[in-house]
């Protein structure tokens, strides 16, 4: 397996220093709540979410999209 593919980078956001099972916990939490809803807003409410946790993270898109 790559680096790029599951590496770490460093960085200093709010998410950054979250624990891992925290941010597990969390993953699991949103799946089970976007697959048992059937209700759009909070579907839309949750995307939208998600891309407010992205930009905070300042993850770099091009980091998501190609794996690097």
């Amino acid at each position: 397996m790559s680096e790029g593919t599951l590496g770490y980078r460093a960085g200093d956001s709010v998410f950054h220093r979250l624990s891992g099972a925290s941010k597990l916990l969390a993953l699991v939490l949103i799946f089970a709540i976007t697959m048992s809803s059937f209700d759009t807003r909070l579907l839309v409410a949750i995307a939208l979410l998600s891309c407010v946790a992205l930009r905070v993270s300042r993850v770099r898109l091009r980091s998501i999209r190609t794996g690097w």
